[in-house]
């Protein structure tokens, strides 16, 4: 657990130091480009299907959901490609949407409102018998204290140990007055009220647990467990998901699959009537209780994110976008953070929600835009290789680096407006996956490539945007 909490204060930190920008001198300006790109999406639409792979094409089988199942094209892309002190393996599968369609959209940010939060929050509580505002309760103080009485978890040759830290003993006192004082949970009838903005409560049950509700006009969360935390299979593999788990535990009691998993979600969605988002990624995954370490469910953890179009929906954390290809982040150019929106799913449904960053489309500015072939994309993308690693090492002393490319997908990226802060745009790119190593291990980052006009895309953000739960 604690290895988890520290990887992501490093991702966390690593945004923050690569992502801020000094204060400028001159007043900003959204999109500071010519404009071209806009005069290009309005100035032409093709009337039918493009084809946007080369060679035979295959159907996937791959569910990269959405409400309906998408239609995804692939072809495969394997080369080497080699610069002074890089090497460049390309074993890639290449993705493209079915239709052959690529719509332009322009949209801008909204506000959830309390009736949508209202919808949401009656699904997940549906014969609650009171809400109260959330606060710590004496149980869940107590297992506080006895979590921290031990102290911090720390790896050693051994396997790991617990380990004081030095105002433990201030800690320990602090949480022991709170109990103290603690009183007992007093809920109220569940009335309109219970859903105004801010939210920050918990609702009672009739199977004696709990909901807790947090809400604002940008981000709504539902969870069943105050103190608990999802975790992805993939955390558990690589150990330690909690103090001493091995490494290569695996999840053996998730009791529904994939396909199973993706029609609760499908239901969800259709049930509340929420539109414009599909499945990019899907993992099984367990709620574990922060204090205890007990695990209460296993199940799916799903990701979802924009399908305008039916594109194929892509979420790209933070965290990715910081890599060995790093771009210099363009001046005076505000971007959003994608809609993102994160169910867990086991047997008995859907448990738990996390929503941020909603966006609504007001235009649909081009229904088919142009897009270069992909054989031009490829060229553009390791053109793009080459200026990204010489301009960060091309100088520097490093040894020869070693990167895989794994995989291209045609998706949908916001990109702001020339000179019209309150819009951006949704515009067709592709998502360039590639791996890299160091001393901590493989990890993934991306580059995207406008498939318009074949530019590069900044999708340096203003901030850390770590995954919650």
């Amino acid at each position: 657990m604690k290895i988890k909490i520290a990887y992501i204060l490093l991702i966390i930190f690593v945004s923050v130091m690569c992502g801020c920008q000094s204060t400028p001198s001159k007043e900003i300006i959204v999109n500071g480009g010519n404009g071209e790109l806009e005069e290009t999406i309005m100035s032409e639409t093709v009337e039918s299907k493009q084809y946007l792979l080369t060679d035979t094409i295959e159907d996937s089988s791959e569910a990269t959901g959405k409400i309906e199942k998408a239609e995804i094209q692939t072809e495969h892309w394997e080369d080497t490609y080699a610069l002074q002190k890089l090497k460049c393996e390309i074993n890639a599968e290449i993705m493209v949407p079915e239709n052959g369609i690529c719509p332009v959209f322009k949209v801008k940010k909204r506000d959830f409102n309390e009736d949508i939060v209202k919808k949401i929050v009656e699904y997940f509580t549906i014969g609650a018998t009171g809400v109260r505002e959330t606060s710590p309760t004496k149980e869940e103080l107590e297992q506080k204290l006895i979590q921290t009485k031990r102290g911090y978890y720390v790896l050693d040759d051994n396997g790991g140990r617990w380990e004081t830290y030095e105002d433990i003993e201030q800690r320990i006192e602090e949480l022991e007055d709170q109990i103290k004082s603690a009183k007992p949970e007093v809920f109220s009838p569940v009335t309109d009220s219970s859903y105004a903005f801010p939210i920050n409560n918990t609702f009672a049950m009739p199977n004696k647990k709990r909901v807790y509700v947090r809400a604002t006009q940008q981000r709504i969360d539902v969870f069943p467990e105050k103190a608990g935390c999802v975790q992805p299979e993939s955390w558990i593999i690589d150990g330690d998901a909690f103090p001493g788990e091995p490494v290569g535990t695996t999840l053996k009691n998730v009791k529904i699959n994939k396909d199973e998993a993706c029609n609760l979600v499908n239901s969800f969605l259709t049930q509340l009537n929420i539109q414009g988002l599909g499945i990019s990624k899907m993992e099984k995954a367990r709620i574990i209780i922060d204090y205890t370490y007990e695990t209460v469910s296993e199940g799916w953890k799903i990701t979802l994110s924009r399908n305008d179009g039916n594109s194929i929906p892509v979420y790209i954390n933070s965290s990715e976008v910081y890599g060995l290809l790093t771009y210099q982040p363009e001046n005076y150019v505000e971007r959003w953070r994608q809609e993102k929106m994160v169910l867990y799913v086991d047997e008995t449904g859907v448990k738990s929600i996390e929503w941020k960053n909603p966006i609504e489309v007001v235009e649909q500015l081009n229904e088919n835009v142009p897009v270069k072939d992909f054989e031009e994309i490829k060229k553009m993308i390791l053109k793009y290789i080459k200026f990204a690693f010489t301009y960060n090492y091309g100088d520097s002393d490093i040894t020869e680096q070693q990167i895989k490319l794994t995989k291209v997908i045609l998706t949908n990226v916001l990109i702001p407006m020339k000179d019209q802060p309150e819009y951006h745009m949704l515009v067709p790119a592709w998502i360039v996956y590639y791996e890299q190593e160091d001393g901590l291990g493989v990890y993934t980052s991306i580059l995207a490539v406008n498939a318009i006009d074949g530019s590069s895309i900044d999708l340096n953000f203003d901030g850390p945007d770590a995954d919650s739960h």
